[in-house]
This record gives C-alpha cells, structure tokens and sequence, in this order.
C-alpha cells in the first residue's frame, strides 16, 4: 500500500481538518502517517504519528530545530505523497525533493502572504515568501480554504497544476442535549456565544463593550489566549461579571453540541489584513451545524456566506454600538431567529465534510492511481 505522510508543526491531535484529510486519503487506499509536535493532551488517533520534540516554545529556533530533526525523519524514507500543512514545515521538504522527491500536497489553510502580523514586518513575509515560491514548482497540487484566497494563490502561481478549494467543515451532525452535564448551559437568556482563542482582531473587546449596551444578555466567552486577562479586565471595569462568563475549551467532539444551547453566535474577525477579510473561520461552520443564528463581521466572505445561506447578519466589527444594535436586532424578532435556525439546519447538509471531502477524494485517487 502506497503511503501518504502529512507533516505539521502544530500538534494534529486537535485538528480536525488534518484528521479528516488523513481519513480521506485512507478511502482512496493511502497508509496515511503523520509527523508533528506533541500535543499537550494524551489524545489517542486511529494512524501512525510520529512526534518530534522540540525544547523552544516559540521563534526561530522552533523552526529550526522542527525543521532539522523533521529531515533526518523523512530524507531516507519513500512517501508517495507528502501532505504539508502551512509553510512552517516547507524548508525540510524543499531539501528532500532535491534528493528523493515525492509528489505534494500543499494545504494553504490561510492566505500566508496576507496575515496581519507581516503587514509591518515585510522583510519576515518576503523570506517566508521565498520558500513558497521555491516549493511552489514541485506542488502537484495546493489545496486552500476559501474561494477569495484560491483566487490570490492562482494569480501568485497560475502555473501550479491544480488549486483546490477543500473548506475546513465540520463532519455532519444532528445537535442533542451534550454529555456530560457539566456541558449543559445554565445561564439567564438569551445566551451570546463565542468560542475559540482569545486573539487581537477577533472584536472580542468590542464584543464585550456591546453586551454592556445590551439589556440582559449573557455572553459566553469559551477559550483560551493572550488576551484573556485583558478580557477579564474589561469585564470588571464595565462591571459584567454577572453577563460575560468565560469557560475553557470545550472538547472537540462536543462543541456544536455544546454550541447548539446558544441563542446566537458570534465570529468577529475585523479587516485588518486580507487573510482576516477572506477568511472563513471554522467556528462560523461550527455554528451552522449547531443550528445557531451567526453574528459576524462585515469582512467580505463572511457576507458573502452570511446573505448566500441567510443565517444571521453582519456588523462592523470594530464598532461597539454596531455590534449591540445587531444583537438586538437578532433577538429582537422570535420569527426571523426561527427562519434563520431552519437555514443553519439547511445549511449543514451542504457544508459538512462528507461533501466537502468529495474533491479531495479523488484528488487522492488520481494520486494513488497515477
């Protein structure tokens, strides 16, 4: 049996777009293995992983080592295909194709030239650059997650073989009352959601300053990141302690259950970048197939997703008082919520892995069979 090795410096325990995409080339009659970080959970995977361990928690010196120990791993061993996830991972893989080339899948999961934090850095962007361009000749096929960043990556590259759009859904599935009861909400409605890493440019503070213009809403901020403290901070200097209840991450096999309690949910990510302005955050496909109405900014995919599904509305998400009149808005009319929960539901058969995995089946296939 041909093997498919997929590579992250992330650890791939908790990602469910790797987990899936490793299930999928298993279909089309891959071994799939996997190389990453270990996770800090003792999460048992049903494919072969290898961890390389790491002593730097961050910067250069990760990327180094990660880098390093992951070629000494993979120079001497034959891999049909070899799936890399983001260009952390590229340098590795660029000097094994010198020497024992396989074919590769690049999974462009964000418009790297396009993230915020090298908008003033453009020295780091154009070195990162510089190893996509050099690994971008030898892509069988790039693979990215949004039809705005396909468009960006063809006019970059409009030589590369094939670029496919593979969306990070969730698998399809019908929200019940979730388990364990420590899961269940008990909290005054109506109930505001958001869940995922407290990172800037997300709204979260504009966010929390919205639910202080509210009447009686509670939201519920599910996570962890850097922003925490400061969240909490804001919280107490508004004095809503008793509406913004902060809970840690609620497992991943739980949250559209989990998330399918809320009232509404909120995806915020303000335009400060083009990578926030095409992004599709995952969360936003959590919520539909939770069944939960989506307040979410006005970027230009969300829109686009937002009025083509008719499943919520769009607000500037770097205005407050835009935030809470749309909070108000949404809970303002019991019909409208309805219709746009009937339209997440709707929604979910469409957007759900089983579909989106079709494509990317038979671009493992073609692979396999090639």
């Amino acid at each position: 049996m041909k093997t498919i090795l997929f590579i992250s410096i992330d650890p791939i325990e908790n990602r469910r777009r790797v987990l899936n995409e490793m299930e999928t080339a298993r279909e089309a009659g891959f071994e799939p293995e996997a190389i990453s970080i270990a996770a800090s959970s003792n999460r048992k995977i049903p494919f072969k992983l290898i961890h390389i361990s790491v002593p730097f928690s961050g910067g250069p010196l990760k990327f180094i080592w990660f880098n390093f120990v992951l070629l000494l791993r993979i120079l001497f061993r034959r891999f049909e295909v070899i799936h890399l996830r983001g260009l952390w991972v590229v340098p590795a893989v660029l000097i094994r194709q010198l020497f024992n080339p396989s074919r590769l899948i690049y999974d462009a999961h964000e418009f790297f030239p396009g993230l915020g934090v090298y908008q003033k850095r453009p020295l780091k962007r154009d070195f990162w650059l510089w190893f996509e361009r050099k690994i971008a000749p030898f892509l069988d096929t790039l693979i990215t997650v949004s039809e705005p960043i396909a468009e960006r990556y063809r006019a970059h590259y409009s030589y590369l073989k094939q670029i496919a759009i593979i969306r990070n859904v969730p698998n399809f599935h019908e929200p019940k009352t979730p388990e364990p009861p420590e899961y269940q909400l008990q909290l005054p409605r109506p109930v505001v959601l958001f869940h995922g890493y407290f990172m800037p440019h997300r709204g979260l503070e504009n966010l929390i300053r919205a639910i202080a213009l509210t009447d009686n809403v509670t939201l519920l901020l599910v996570g962890e990141g850097m922003l925490k403290f400061a969240l909490r901070k804001l919280v107490r200097k508004l004095k809503l302690d008793q509406r913004v209840i902060f809970r840690p991450f609620v497992p991943n096999r739980l949250i559209v259950d989990f998330a399918s309690q809320a009232d509404i949910a909120a995806t915020l990510l303000e335009p400060v970048s083009e990578n926030h302005k095409f992004a599709l955050p995952n969360k936003f496909f959590e919520y539909i197939m939770s069944g939960v109405p989506v307040l979410a900014g006005n970027t230009p995919t969300m829109v686009d997703y937002i009025s083509r599904f008719d499943v919520g509305l769009t607000v500037n998400s770097e205005n407050s008082q835009d935030i809470a009149d749309g909070i108000n808005v949404m809970l303002s009319d019991s019909q409208r919520l309805q219709r746009w929960k009937e339209n997440c539901r709707k929604a979910a058969k469409e957007l759900c892995w089983e579909n989106e995995s079709r494509e990317l089946l038979q671009i493992y296939k073609r692979m396999n069979h090639s």
